[in-house]
C-alpha cells in the first residue's frame, strides 16, 4: 500500500462521428513499505550454497503513467457508452529494493469499454 500526490493531463480530440483520438500522462510520488524477501540455494557434489536477503525499508518512489489510442463514443438512452483501443506505458523508478535499483516498466494494448450516466 502506498499514498502520495498524483499529478497528470488528459485530452480528447473529436474526430467526428463519434471517433476521438485520447492522450493521458501523470506522475505520482508514492510513500510506502517494502518487504523484499530472496531465497536461494544451490547443491554441489561437495556441499551446497544457501543465500537469504530479507530487507524491509520505507521509501519514495516516482510512478509515471502515459496513454494514447483511438475512443468511440455514442449516448443510449441518456447513458453514454464507449469503446476504446490504445497502447499504455507505466514506470515505477527504483523498484528493485536489493542493490542495484532497476526500474519496472510495464507496456501495453489496451481495449475497454465503458459507460457512464
Amino acid at each position: 500500500m502506498a499514498v502520495g500526490p498524483l499529478v497528470g493531463v488528459e485530452g480528447d480530440w473529436k474526430l467526428g462521428c463519434g471517433f476521438s483520438v485520447y492522450a493521458n500522462a501523470s506522475f505520482a510520488i508514492l510513500y510506502g513499505n517494502f518487504r523484499v524477501h530472496f531465497d536461494q540455494s544451490q547443491e554441489f557434489v561437495d556441499g551446497g550454497e544457501y543465500c537469504e536477503i530479507k530487507r524491509r525499508l520505507h521509501a519514495c518512489q516516482g510512478v509515471v503513467d502515459a496513454g494514447l489510442g483511438i475512443r468511440w463514443e455514442t449516448c443510449v438512452c441518456k447513458t453514454n457508452v464507449w469503446f476504446q483501443l490504445g497502447l499504455e506505458h507505466h514506470r515505477y523508478f527504483n523498484q528493485n529494493r536489493f542493490g542495484n535499483y532497476g526500474d519496472l516498466c510495464l507496456d501495453g494494448g489496451n481495449l475497454s469499454a465503458g459507460f457512464a450516466f
